[in-house]
């Protein structure tokens, strides 16, 4: 039976109004690894935000940044965890939406669902039924349209089968698009 002895600094991303807590470290007590409770909490910084609308978030394994789904300027946010400091926006107003958080006006805003694909492309998901495709650095690479009329809300990557999965929940009849990450289309 494996054990747990520490889980060491575990990065929790709490976003209170304008405010996000960056890592928490985390001790756990000496159990089976399939039973670990969390015992100790220590908040190691906090990064002050521009912004009070924001969706998911995701990280690169090439490099050690945080990717925020920015609904309020319209953008994401790329965020240096080690420096506490926002880098860089990708894709500034190039979003669907107003900016800001309306309510009763989600299903039209994006950024909205985040992940990178094994080539380490950024897919975005938008409000206006598309996802779009960005490199690490910004550059727009592709845009994906699902069909839809409101906003694709999330993403999920399928690693084994390079498929991307769109989930649009918002329109009148919820429906999922796979998508192929070599040709970019639904399949």
């Amino acid at each position: 039976m494996k054990y747990a002895k520490t889980c060491l600094c575990v990065v929790a991303l709490l976003i209170m109004g304008s405010t996000m807590i960056l890592p928490v470290k985390v001790s756990a007590a000496t159990v089976p690894a399939h039973r670990v409770q969390m015992r100790h909490y220590q908040l190691v910084a906090h990064m002050p935000l521009t912004s009070s609308c924001f969706d998911t978030l995701t990280t690169s394994s090439q490099d050690r940044d945080i990717y925020l789904a920015d609904a309020s300027n319209r953008q994401v946010d790329v965020l240096d965890l080690f420096s506490m400091t926002m880098e860089r926006p990708i894709g500034t107003h190039q979003f669907a939406g107003e900016g800001g958080c309306r309510q009763f006006e989600f299903s039209h805003m994006g950024p909205s669902g985040l992940l990178f694909d094994t080539e380490q492309r950024l897919w975005v998901s938008d409000g206006d039924s598309t996802i779009k495709l960005f490199s690490r650095q910004g550059h727009v690479l592709a845009k994906i349209a699902t069909g839809g009329q409101d906003r694709v809300d999330s993403l999920a990557f399928a690693r084994s089968k390079d498929v991307v999965l769109a989930v649009n929940a918002d329109d009148p009849r919820a429906f999922v698009s796979l998508i192929d990450t070599h040709t970019l289309r639904i399949l």
